[in-house]
């Protein structure tokens, strides 16, 4: 395993990727909060794969400015282009990396997927109640809170976000990554998900997830003709801890390696 870096968009992108042999390519996209550092467990089965920490997260540079979607696909894009374009490749996207990867597949037309297999991606917006006290709570209360001494304003913006449940919100580092955060809940996925029509896709669940509860799979495998494989007591990271061993198993069947 090699790391590495490139600029792409004036953003420093930190990679690392394994190449043994000419086969195809795993190309590996984490969730928010994530790094690509979390698919460990997994590169270590696999001759070639690539894998990113996208702009905000991990070795990556920090977000001066609100991302949203259609930019992270963008990077991804990019990526493919100049470093996998003769390759077949697989992705295997996480969450918010699964996100990127229906924006991506619909803006873009990439000719080399060999396949697609999908973790933990948040389809329905099942807390689409949530995302509007926090846009509320973001655009109403931020005015407010310019007028509070900084101390202040910071410990009442916790109180709130605590009140709504927003921990994830709460927990991001800066102004960028909060709007990013909202420009990204707020874009509806599931209406992009037919994209995955087009590809040999395969949805691996966790029973237990509770970020992308298993219900949503199941609608959307059904309707896009996928293979549905769950991982009974398997959480939103079912490819670490206790059901790391499972995925695995279900991993090389998906993919025969």
């Amino acid at each position: 395993m090699t790391e590495k870096e490139t600029i792409i968009n004036n953003f420093k992108i930190k990679y690392s990727e394994r190449r043994e042999n000419d086969g195809v390519v795993f190309v590996f996209l984490h969730g928010w909060g994530s790094s690509k550092k979390i698919f460990s467990p997994v590169y270590k089965n696999l001759d070639n794969y690539l894998s990113f920490d996208f702009p905000g997260f991990g070795g990556s540079s920090d977000l001066k400015k609100p991302l949203t979607l259609l930019d992270y696909a963008e990077i991804v894009n990019t990526i493919i282009n100049t470093r996998l374009s003769d390759e077949k490749i697989i992705f295997v996207a996480h969450s918010f990396g699964g996100r990127v990867l229906l924006k991506l597949l619909t803006e873009y037309n990439i000719k080399n997927i060999e396949g697609v297999i999908c973790i933990g991606v948040p389809f329905v917006r099942n807390r689409s109640y949530r995302n509007k006290i926090i846009n509320i709570v973001t655009k109403f209360f931020g005015f407010i809170f310019s007028f509070l001494p900084r101390f202040l304003s910071n410990s009442t913006k916790k109180f709130w976000y605590k009140i709504i449940g927003a921990n994830d919100y709460l927990g991001l580092e800066n102004d960028a990554m909060r709007k990013t955060f909202i420009n990204i809940i707020n874009e509806d996925i599931f209406k992009m998900s037919d994209v995955l029509r087009k590809y040999k896709t395969s949805f691996v669940w966790g029973s237990d997830d509770r970020e992308a509860p298993l219900n949503s799979a199941e609608v959307v495998s059904q309707n896009v003709e996928a293979k549905l494989y769950i991982i009974k007591n398997g959480g939103h990271f079912p490819f670490i801890g206790d059901t790391a061993n499972e995925f695995i198993k279900i991993f090389k069947q998906i993919t025969k390696i």
